[in-house]
């Protein structure tokens, strides 16, 4: 039973990683909207892979819920029938949950890969909540871990068609980035709780340190999603990247400086395990980690926000993040001082 949990727990964090980049390559090519509906991409369940095929045909056969583009709207097939020599509205209604009308094969299929990765992780989440049923009675808080991954799971889910019925509205982008770091964070509790690892004990203010780093880092993750959103609501606007650092608001240097506040308390920590003589790899991996990010900024700031940098700046947060978490649950305290 251990192996089938670290198995499905592991494969479902990959994929939740893999649905996180995904996502950023979605926002980094502006293709957010490529499937105007949800679930399915303008009412199919495989998306259109040419324009012809969400443009008005006469003779063709439509179903019921299939979208076409038709004077710059979108339009909804009312039942399933075969179209006429011409356009009759009896046949179809408005969508009106937004006016997005453009139709990019290349966006509709980065869109639906997202889609089809976030679907696939929920296969071993689900698996690995019917297997803490079978060990409710000799493990309740994994059921209780796999329950609430099942249910952040399904509440992004929901999330993402608010997300999209909605045009992309930008703060809800931000509690959709917060449900994954919670959905990662439990597979990675769940993953530690079942390789039974020992903690490593040290002092009352170390480990404090290591949650307010932990806390720190979560902080510089959703700043930076929000400063994400400001940037592509500019791109939207056809400002020029060159041009973006001055239209940004207080968020962005905010942003910024808090980067070093995070490399300061972790170079703290990496000498406080020194000095209680602990050995602890994942510290190295977390400034690493955070080196990277900063020189990823550096690169930000200096050559106009390159959105090819968005993807790998996002994953490196997560992957920070989870080995911050990784140091926090695999240490405990003591009244040592």
């Amino acid at each position: 039973m251990q192996k089938l949990i670290d198995i499905s727990s592991k494969t479902a964090l990959v994929l939740i990683m893999l649905v996180v980049l995904a996502g950023s390559v979605v926002r980094m090519t502006g293709s957010g909207m490529g499937c105007p509906d949800w679930p399915k991409c303008f009412g199919y369940i495989i998306p259109p892979t040419e324009e012809s095929q969400v443009q008005f045909s006469p003779g063709k056969t439509y179903k019921k819920g299939q979208i076409i583009v038709w004077n710059e709207s979108l339009q909804v097939a009312k039942d399933n029938f075969v179209a006429g020599d011409s356009f009759s509205e009896s046949d179809w209604e408005k969508y009106t949950k937004h006016d997005y009308a453009i139709f990019n094969a290349t966006h509709t299929w980065i869109e639906y890969i997202n889609r089809l990765l976030g679907a696939l992780s929920g296969f071993p989440v689900l698996f690995l909540f019917g297997l803490s049923i079978f060990q409710f009675k000799k493990d309740k808080i994994l059921f209780l871990l796999a329950g609430f991954t099942l249910f952040f799971l399904g509440f992004e889910a929901w999330l993402g068609k608010v997300v999209v019925d909605g045009n992309l509205v930008p703060g809800q982008i931000t509690i959709h980035m917060l449900g994954a770091l919670i959905i990662m964070a439990l597979l990675v509790i769940i993953i530690n709780r079942n390789a039974g690892q020992n903690k490593t004990l040290v002092s009352k203010k170390l480990k404090g340190l290591v949650l307010l780093g932990l806390f720190l880092t979560l902080i510089q993750i959703l700043m930076g999603t929000n400063v994400r959103e400001s940037v592509d609501e500019l791109v939207k606007l056809n400002i020029e990247r060159t041009s973006i650092i001055n239209n940004l608001s207080f968020n962005y240097y905010f942003h910024r400086s808090f980067s070093l506040i995070v490399l300061a308390l972790n170079v703290y920590l990496f000498f406080g395990f020194k000095k209680e003589q602990i050995q602890m790899p994942y510290i190295n991996i977390v400034l690493i980690l955070i080196a990277l990010e900063i020189l990823m900024g550096v690169i930000f700031n200096y050559i106009s926000f390159p959105k090819q940098m968005q993807p790998p700046h996002l994953i490196i947060g997560f992957l920070l993040f989870a080995a911050q978490l990784k140091i926090f649950i695999g240490v405990h305290s003591n009244e040592r001082k």
